[in-house]
């Protein structure tokens, strides 16, 4: 989302909140009970002192970021057990895994000002972008094919997936 990479000003806030939930409403269903739900999804702002310092999702009537929400489950990594009922195989260590992908995936979405200067102001080339990926995957192979040695660095030693 475009959003994560600039300070909201570059949008008038309103504008962020509606091509925000239009979008989350275009994606999910459009139920009555959707609606309200939707309608408390904001684009927030933190300020300092020195201006944005953080920018996301999150409840418009609470002034909560969802990442925060998210974090505070991590924090206390208790399964209720209604999830133990439905999930018996999900370990906790895996559960709270599932949550600090959420967290992950929610805090992708967020423009930090301490990375202000990684995201070029905004722009990234389609070409640049693909060879981002690419040398990820080859990565995430090499730690496929040899997590220990991946971690480690030991790069020479792992041995490529077969294709």
């Amino acid at each position: 989302m475009e959003l994560s990479q600039h300070q909201k000003g570059y949008v008038q806030p309103s504008r962020a909140d509606e091509l925000l939930q239009s979008a989350l409403l275009f994606h999910q269903s459009t139920a009555d009970e959707t609606w309200a739900k939707v309608a408390n999804t904001s684009w927030l702002a933190q300020y300092n002192e020195d201006g944005p310092v953080r920018e996301g999702l999150g409840l418009a009537q609470e002034g909560i970021f969802l990442s925060d929400l998210i974090e505070q489950l991590i924090e206390e990594a208790e399964m209720s057990p209604s999830t133990q009922r439905r999930f018996p195989t999900l370990s906790k260590q895996r559960y709270v895994e599932a949550l600090e992908s959420i967290w992950h995936l929610l805090s992708a979405l967020q423009y930090w000002e301490g990375l202000s200067s990684v995201e070029k102001g905004g722009y990234l080339d389609l070409a640049e972008r693909d060879e981002m990926l690419e040398k990820m995957l080859s990565k995430l192979k090499m730690y496929r094919a040899d997590p220990e040695a991946y971690i480690r660095g030991d790069y020479e030693s792992i041995k490529p997936e077969p294709a």
